[in-house]
């Protein structure tokens, strides 16, 4: 806790380190004040709100059209496409549109090794490539 006076302006300053980054606040009248903010704020920061918490699951369909949309604008068409062809194949391998986030790696590992029995090596890698670039 660092509460100290600055008798230039004559205020009371708190700041404290949290989580690697650094709050401060300056204006306050009385010590007291000062000690009472710092206490809140790091009250804030280690319980946050309800509603931060919350979160929206996008299904893998549509968060692979978000990442298409965003690579029509920067890649050529062949790229595009290849990439929507790996995430229907995905889709459609799977039978079902599940959220992004619940899609497990041995999901993911079995699509490549039927991928591979089918159609190569090569295929699989670069199937393997699309899915890191969509989650990363």
């Amino acid at each position: 806790m660092s509460v100290w006076r600055n008798p230039k302006r004559n205020v009371w300053i708190a700041k404290f380190h949290y989580q690697n980054r650094q709050y401060k606040k300056e204006g306050f009248k009385m010590r007291s004040k000062a000690q009472e903010w710092e206490v809140q704020k790091r009250k804030e920061l280690e319980n946050p709100p309800e509603y931060e918490q919350e979160t929206i699951h996008l299904t893998f369909s549509q968060v692979s059209t978000i990442y298409l949309e965003d690579c029509r604008a920067r890649f050529q068409k062949n790229t595009w496409r290849q990439k929507a062809f790996v995430y229907r194949n995905f889709i459609s391998f799977i039978n079902e549109d599940p959220p992004a986030d619940s899609i497990t790696k041995q999901t993911f590992h079995e699509y490549l090794m039927y991928r591979m029995t089918k159609d190569g090596n090569c295929a699989a890698n670069r199937d393997l490539k699309e899915f890191k670039a969509l989650y990363n």
